[in-house]
């Protein structure tokens, strides 16, 4: 965790853009991702499957210069689809992600998948000058994403480009596909990079403890090289579980390893469908999860220790107000119980009798909004205790004695 930790969310629009053309409801998602959901960074796909006059250039370049209107910054990156909706559950690996890219054959056998890397470094000129030129200035550019890439590799192409004329071009990677040894793999690669970003396929492999070691290796790391960590993939909201309850627990428990590591940004896999129709109405449950643990994100990360298999938790302070947030994701009930810093106290007295001040709110299986038991505080005011249902999310709001600092 980073002094002063703050949290940032951003969306991607990859896989979709056909259909949010189709419909014509794609500068609606963009509305949705601010207005709804109070993010401020757009993820758009680089195609380098196509050809750069492809429709699907045109349609991404309406979404970003919209973005940019509405105040966002714009991540672009290599994409794994195909920008069609028919195709949005098919992955393109390695070298199939390159396909529009020369190749230089033996002129270049040390080359990733025997790339031509000026011939990529102009793509990726003529696309970030056709945007900029409209007024959708990319900020962030991860022209690799789950490739076994070098730093030569990366110096190669960055000297071959020149649209970066002002020198504010962020480069983000190597957006490692699991956080195992990822840590070692940005460390190879952190003198050319800006943004140390990991994503984090290898969830379900690892423990709790686990995902929080790893986690805190690739922190490590970034904060060795003054980078911050970004979590740039979030999916388990789409591969999470088999409904929507299971994917908004999934989804939120996968980012708290992260954040407690010390993330300072979450971009999630795909927003539509997932937190908004293409009409930009709101979805499910998991949107309405989300953007309740969002909320709870508006201040600076608090540090926490859970001890538990099936429960993950992160917690943040916003004044006097401090937000826990646990997600349950076994079977049975777990009892938890919230230790409050060394010389903090909650000014709640009576349970019972402040419902407007102590909130605890639930999603997940069994409905939303559903009381936790055996809510109690102990007489110190330094405990809070509830039972936590299975496969749900729960969200402390707790209100503190006022801080003497400073």
């Amino acid at each position: 965790m980073q002094t002063g930790q703050q949290v940032k969310f951003g969306s991607s629009i990859d896989g979709v853009v056909g259909q949010m053309y189709s419909t014509g409801h794609g500068v609606k998602l963009v509305t949705h991702m601010v207005n709804n959901m109070r993010m401020d960074l757009v993820r758009i796909p680089v195609h380098a499957t196509l050809p750069l006059t492809d429709p699907v250039y045109e349609q991404i370049k309406e979404v970003a210069v919209y973005a940019k209107e509405q105040g966002m910054s714009i991540m672009a990156v290599v994409s794994q689809k195909t920008g069609a909706w028919s195709e949005i559950n098919t992955s393109l690996e390695g070298d199939a992600k390159y396909s529009a890219i020369a190749k230089c054959g033996e002129t270049c056998p040390d080359n990733i998948y025997g790339l031509d890397l000026n011939d990529y470094a102009t793509y990726l000129d003529t696309l970030l000058t056709d945007l900029e030129t409209a007024g959708a200035k990319v900020d962030y550019l991860a022209p690799f994403s789950q490739d076994d890439v070098s730093a030569s590799d990366y110096q190669a192409l960055w000297t071959a480009m020149s649209s970066d004329d002002d020198g504010t071009l962020k480069r983000v990677g190597p957006e490692s596909g699991y956080i195992t040894d990822a840590d070692e793999v940005y460390t190879a690669l952190a003198a050319e990079l800006d943004v140390a970003a990991a994503n984090f396929d290898d969830e379900d492999t690892l423990t709790s403890r686990e995902q929080r070691a790893e986690w805190d290796a690739m922190s490590a790391a970034a904060t060795n090289d003054s980078a911050p960590l970004w979590f740039t993939e979030s999916s388990k909201w789409i591969n999470g579980g088999s409904n929507a309850n299971d994917k908004l627990v999934t989804g939120i428990g996968s980012l708290m390893a992260a954040i407690n590591a010390g993330a300072e940004r979450i971009v999630f896999e795909r927003h539509a469908a997932i937190f908004a129709w293409f009409n930009g109405g709101n979805t499910d449950a998991k949107y309405h999860a989300m953007n309740h643990f969002a909320l709870g994100t508006l201040g600076n990360v608090v540090k926490s220790e859970v001890y538990s298999q099936d429960i993950r938790g992160v917690s943040f302070r916003e004044g006097d107000t401090l937000y826990v947030m646990f997600t349950n994701g076994g079977t049975e009930p777990v009892h938890v119980a919230v230790r409050l810093q060394d010389g903090e106290t909650t000014t709640v007295t009576d349970i019972a009798a402040t419902d407007d001040v102590f909130t605890v709110q639930t999603f997940g299986t069994g409905g939303n909004n559903k009381t936790p038991s055996n809510i109690s505080v102990n007489d110190d005011k330094n405990i809070i205790q509830a039972t936590i249902n299975a496969n749900n999310y729960i969200r402390f709001t707790i209100p503190l004695a006022p801080s003497t600092d400073g």
